[in-house]
C-alpha cells in the first residue's frame, strides 16, 4: 500500500520549464506552411473542470423549446421482463411471432417505431416518478427512466408496458411530440449501456421534450451548486464574447510571410450586447 502522493509547488514549475522549452524550440522553427518566423501569442488562458460540460448538459436540456423537433441523434429504448411485448406482438401478427422468439419480437417493435411516431409527455413532470407514452399506428407504449444507483435517467427509456393502441386515446394532460430521430431497441439492459457508450453524445434525451416539476432543492448544497451553475454560465457568455467578428480586408506575402489584414466588422449582435454588459467592442 502507497501512501498518498503530494504534488507540490516543483512539481508544476518542472511540468511548467518542459512546456516552455517545447515553445521555444518550436519558435526556432519556421512555419510549415510558408517558411515564414513564427509569431507567439500569449493570450489569456482560464482552466476549465468538469463542473461546466455537467452544468451546462442541464441547462441545455432543461431549456430545451418544448415541442421542438429533433431530428439528429438516437433515441435508446429497452424492455422490462413483464412488459408485455410478447403477447402484444403474439396477437398483432396473429401468433406468426411466437411468445418465446424475442429477437423476431424486437424485429418487429423496430419495424413499427420506424413509422409515425407520437411521443405523449405530461406537462407537469417529474423525472423521477413520470411516464412518457410513444404512440404508433398500431401500439401504445408506456416509458419510464432506467435507474441507475437509484438515479433515474432518461437516456435510456425502459419500456414498462406494451399494449394494443385503441381507437379513442386520451391526451388530456399530455403535450404531444412527432419524433424524428430514429429510436434504437436494445436487445437488453447491458445491451443499452453499451450502445449508450459507443454513441456517446449521439444520445437523445427522452425527457427534453417534457416540463419538469420537481420539488426545487434547497440546502447550502443545493445554493453552491446554482452559484457554479450561474458563475460558469456568465463564464461561458462572456468568453463568447471575447470572439470578435472580423472581415478580411486583403492577404499578402512580405518578406517570406503571410500578412492578413483584418477590419473589425460594424454593428453586429455581438457589439450590441456586449455594450448592454460593459464590455468593449470590436
Amino acid at each position: 500500500m502507497f501512501d498518498g502522493i503530494e504534488l507540490g509547488i516543483e512539481f508544476f514549475e518542472g511540468l511548467l520549464a518542459i512546456d516552455e522549452a517545447i515553445v521555444e524550440r518550436a519558435a526556432r522553427e519556421p512555419c510549415r506552411e510558408c517558411g515564414g518566423p513564427l509569431h507567439r501569442g500569449d493570450h489569456l488562458r482560464k482552466p476549465r473542470g468538469g463542473l461546466l460540460a455537467i452544468a451546462g448538459e442541464a441547462f441545455i436540456v432543461s431549456y430545451v423549446p418544448h415541442g421542438a423537433e429533433i431530428q439528429t441523434g438516437t433515441f435508446l429504448l429497452v424492455f422490462k421482463e413483464r412488459s408485455g411485448l410478447e403477447n402484444a406482438v403474439f396477437d398483432a401478427t396473429d401468433g406468426q411471432v411466437e411468445t418465446e422468439a424475442r429477437p423476431a419480437q424486437l424485429d418487429w417493435v423496430r419495424a413499427d417505431l420506424g413509422g409515425r411516431v407520437t411521443l405523449l409527455a405530461p406537462k407537469q413532470f417529474d423525472p423521477a416518478r413520470a411516464q412518457l407514452r410513444l404512440v404508433t399506428e398500431s401500439m401504445v407504449y408506456e416509458l419510464e427512466a432506467l435507474r441507475e444507483q437509484g438515479t433515474p435517467v432518461w437516456d435510456i427509456a425502459v419500456c414498462r408496458k406494451m399494449v394494443p393502441r385503441s381507437e379513442r386515446l386520451a391526451h388530456v394532460g399530455n403535450a404531444e411530440h412527432e419524433l424524428e430521430a430514429p429510436i434504437e431497441v436494445a436487445r437488453g439492459f447491458r445491451a443499452a449501456r453499451e450502445l449508450r457508450a459507443r454513441l456517446g453524445a449521439g444520445v437523445l434525451d427522452w425527457s427534453a421534450f417534457a416540463q419538469r416539476h420537481a420539488e426545487p432543492a434547497s440546502g447550502r448544497p443545493a445554493t453552491v451548486r446554482r452559484a457554479l451553475l450561474l458563475v460558469q454560465l456568465v463564464e461561458a457568455v462572456v468568453k463568447a464574447l471575447e470572439i470578435y467578428p472580423v472581415d478580411v480586408v486583403r492577404t499578402e506575402r512580405r518578406d517570406g510571410a503571410c500578412i492578413v489584414t483584418l477590419r473589425a466588422r460594424a454593428e453586429t449582435d455581438r457589439d450590441r450586447f456586449a455594450a448592454r454588459v460593459g464590455l468593449g467592442a470590436a
